[in-house]
């Protein structure tokens, strides 16, 4: 008696059986890394420092892989020699570094030199221009975030390549947004990088140039890139002149006084716009709640408080001896500090004067 055979389970033909998700995400892991190995392929055969070489092979890969889906891969190779993990760290699968990238740019670090590796990235985003879109929102900014991970000369020189890469317009200034995080800015790390970037810039371009690209990548206060404890506009003034960027610190300057003359300018057409009644008594309170409102509850006019001061002064409205006093004791709790900090310099010259003139009348 012949043993039956079991039944042939039945097949759906043409049928594509979908892959666990789980098998698709861990291959998907791994694709950065194939996409490395294979541009790696290319660039292994070009000698070092050939930089049209180099270029020639980056186009030529283009065509075969596939850059679009891999970009953030592609950058991160081309700028700091390898792949990174989620936290700034090198992928460690045993792959060696990079063939070409920014950090295999020579000791002691040089703009001329870096430049030469950053003008083989423009020739490449040129080719490929679709590449221009995710350096400028994503990688860079992934990578500027991560930059006090890496020794003072790498972060030297992709901070150069930064300023480069932004005054050849491949990127925008809102990549530098990623500075002003609080792990960044507290050690110092912030400033010093965006002042590296200023300066391979302005190698490049005029300070109104940067400027403009500043404005386009709504990047308004460089105050953001202090520590906390330093942002006021004389320490950003001292620390830009130091850095032999005195350029900067000018427009900054003349940035300030514009906007604060803007501001006064408004306030004074808002306070000229309230609707004054026939009685006094109404009118006080009135021009209270006004004055209250744009010196307390709108900081924004802080900044104009030492100037209306100074108005007030130059026009006989009060003394210099109410300065004084209001200076020393008879300011209220609600912004104090601020306000005397402010017109600490106000102050100090009414003393100067009232000194100057106590000399004249001895003599």
């Amino acid at each position: 008696m012949s043993q039956q055979q079991p039944a042939a389970k039945p097949s759906l033909q043409g049928v594509r059986i979908k892959a666990r998700k789980g098998a698709v995400k861990a291959h998907a892991k791994h694709e950065p890394s194939v996409f490395r190995d294979q541009l790696f392929k290319h660039l292994e055969t070009v000698p070092p420092g050939d930089f049209e070489a180099f270029t020639n092979k980056l186009v030529q890969a283009g065509s075969t892989l596939e850059y679009l889906k891999y970009a953030d891969a592609l950058f991160e190779i081309l700028l700091v020699g390898g792949l990174l993990q989620p936290g700034g760290s090198y992928v460690e699968d045993g792959a060696a570094m990079s063939p070409f990238s920014i950090f295999n740019a020579k000791e002691p670090v040089d703009v001329a030199e870096v430049k030469k590796y950053v003008e083989v990235l423009n020739k490449l985003i040129r080719r490929y221009k679709y590449l221009q879109r995710p350096l400028e929102q994503s990688s860079l900014p992934s990578l500027l975030q991560y930059i006090n991970r890496w020794p003072d000369v790498q972060r030297e020189k992709l901070s150069i390549a930064t300023g480069l890469i932004l005054s050849q317009g491949l990127a925008s200034a809102s990549c530098l947004q990623s500075l002003t995080k609080d792990h960044l800015i507290k050690n110092d790390v912030s400033i010093s990088v965006v002042t590296i970037i200023f300066k391979a810039y302005l190698g490049d371009q005029s300070m109104e140039h940067l400027a403009g690209t500043l404005r386009k990548g709504t990047i308004k206060d460089l105050l953001a890139f202090f520590p906390i404890n330093k942002r006021s506009d004389k320490v950003l003034e001292e620390h830009f002149r130091n850095a032999g960027l005195p350029q900067v610190a000018e427009w900054w300057t003349k940035r300030q006084y514009a906007s604060l003359k803007e501001l006064v300018i408004t306030t004074l057409r808002l306070i000229a716009s309230v609707e004054w009644s026939a009685r006094q008594d109404q009118n006080e309170a009135l021009a209270i709640r006004e004055i209250t409102v744009y010196c307390y509850e709108d900081t924004r006019i802080i900044k104009a408080f030492p100037q209306i001061l100074k108005i007030l002064y130059n026009k006989d409205c009060i003394s210099d001896q109410a300065i004084f006093y209001w200076h020393s004791k008879g300011s209220k709790p609600q912004g104090r500090q601020h306000f005397i900090n402010a017109t600490q310099p106000l102050v100090k010259f009414l003393k100067e004067q009232e000194s100057e003139d106590e000399d004249e009348e001895e003599e």
